[in-house]
């Protein structure tokens, strides 16, 4: 049975309703996400393999450096002003990682909120958005960076790898570091299929639009 125009309107009206219904409940716990994270996040002065290569060799020795600040703290409001009081001391870390190999970039910094795309690394996905974030920025800054995630303590230990994402089932954190990652859980879950359910919406809604042109 074709459907009247009107009824083609009532059903347009209502798959909006219903994403937006869906869309809004997941937007929020994506929010929450970025109100309760802190980052680190480290540009390199180039994308030259030694500019890249300092990048890495900074990031191990801030996070050296960071351990115990950053594991010590309850909560995000804590872990911000750990970093705001750490923040000469990161740097000084940084200048002597890079004397050290010979370089005599400058390097800047400060706790500020930041734009990051959204980053998938294994089974976590952080959603694009602006966080709070610990920004170290060295020389001309123009290289890939690097980040990760200081509260939860995502960031563990020195050397990691490229993508960061450490944080196992059996560590011991905190009441909020716990909920958090449930935050994040919960997100990287529902990722994928909110969205595929977006791209559901829009071809069933240019199907609409198809039907109804003359």
């Amino acid at each position: 049975m074709k459907l009247t125009r009107w009824e083609w309107s009532l059903l347009t009206a209502f798959l909006l309703s219903l994403w937006l219904c869906c869309f809004s409940a997941f937007a929020e716990d994506c929010n929450q996400v970025r109100q309760d994270t802190l980052r680190l996040h480290i540009l390199a002065n180039s994308d030259s393999q030694e500019d890249q290569a300092l990048k890495l060799l900074v990031r191990d020795r801030i996070l050296e450096e960071t351990a115990e600040i950053f594991s010590g703290s309850a909560s995000r409001d804590e872990a911000i002003l750990a970093a705001q009081e750490a923040l000469p001391r990161i740097l000084d870390t940084a200048r002597q990682a890079i004397r050290e190999e010979g370089f005599s970039y400058s390097v800047s910094g400060k706790v500020e909120r930041v734009y990051f795309n959204t980053r998938q690394y294994d089974s976590a996905i952080l959603p694009a958005g602006v966080y709070d974030a610990v920004q170290i920025r060295i020389g001309k800054a123009e290289g890939k960076n690097w980040w990760c995630v200081l509260f939860p303590p995502l960031c563990v230990g020195a050397a990691l790898p490229e993508d960061c994402g450490e944080w196992e089932e059996g560590d011991i954190l905190s009441a909020e570091e716990s909920a958090v990652m449930e935050e994040i859980e919960k997100i990287s879950v529902e990722f994928v299929p909110k969205f595929a359910a977006v791209e559901w919406v829009e071809e069933i809604l240019e199907k609409l639009r198809y039907s109804e042109t003359p």
